[in-house]
């Protein structure tokens, strides 16, 4: 029986010393037992090309299947035979750069905005990306005419002000487009994703993030606070 556990994100959060498939907790990612016959060879802990085993996930038409790791961080299923001859070398983001690469011409593929550039592709178009599910899962796209020329986003955004700063969109539920684009700075985009939680006190209202620093608690402890019913001042300072 396959050993299930929940969740979306496929986020490695500890492990272990023991076989990885037992000791990590990859949420959303179904693990089988590997079989216990003595010339059973296990691949998890090896790495092919940029995948790393994590576990087994059975035998599909006589084909045994194994959960990856890719580099990038994004979870695929590869069988057996595809990793050792490197049929497959990444969960997808391998062949989405070389094809970008193939048809860059600009000479710029070095500036920081080419990699920005290519994360949006990424996260957009490829199912694989571990932040697909927020952007290209919710719809999220980036405009044609960006998406076919790194010249034309480059010319629309201009050069990344600090190395701090991402590209931000004013509607989180828009297009990645010169209209609703901006550079900003890590703090700001954080504070607009649109999963923040606003808490009013005092006359101010501010991300849970941004109160949690002020008031020195715990984020945890103020979102506990608010699951359990508490009023915004009674959750920031414990009234």
């Amino acid at each position: 029986m396959s050993k299930v556990l929940s969740g979306r994100s496929a986020t490695t959060q500890s492990m272990g010393t023991g076989p990885m498939a037992d000791e990590n907790i990859i949420t959303g990612i179904a693990f089988t037992p590997e079989p216990t016959r003595s010339n059973f060879v296990s691949y998890v802990g090896r790495k092919f090309s940029r995948l790393t085993v994590i576990g087994y996930a059975g035998i599909v038409k006589t084909n045994r299947k194994w959960w990856c790791q890719c580099e990038c961080g994004s979870i695929k299923k590869a069988q057996s035979s595809d990793l050792r001859s490197e049929k497959v070398k990444s969960c997808g983001c391998l062949n989405s750069e070389i094809v970008v690469k193939r048809n860059t011409k600009h000479g710029m593929s070095s500036r920081p905005e080419y990699a920005v550039w290519c994360s949006i592709i990424d996260r957009c178009e490829n199912p694989n990306s571990r932040f697909f599910f927020n952007y290209g899962g919710r719809g999220i796209h980036i405009q044609p005419e960006w998406r076919a020329s790194f010249e034309r986003f480059f010319s629309d955004m201009g050069p990344r002000p600090t190395k701090d700063m991402t590209v931000e969109r004013r509607d989180t539920n828009g297009p990645y487009s010169k209209e609703n684009c901006y550079w900003s700075d890590r703090q700001t985009n954080n504070n607009n994703k649109r999963n923040n939680r606003l808490l009013t006190a005092r006359g101010m209202t501010l991300t849970m993030a941004d109160w949690s620093r002020i008031v020195s608690t715990n984020y945890s402890t103020i979102r506990s606070r608010k699951r359990l019913g508490y009023s915004d001042e009674q959750a920031l300072f414990g009234l």
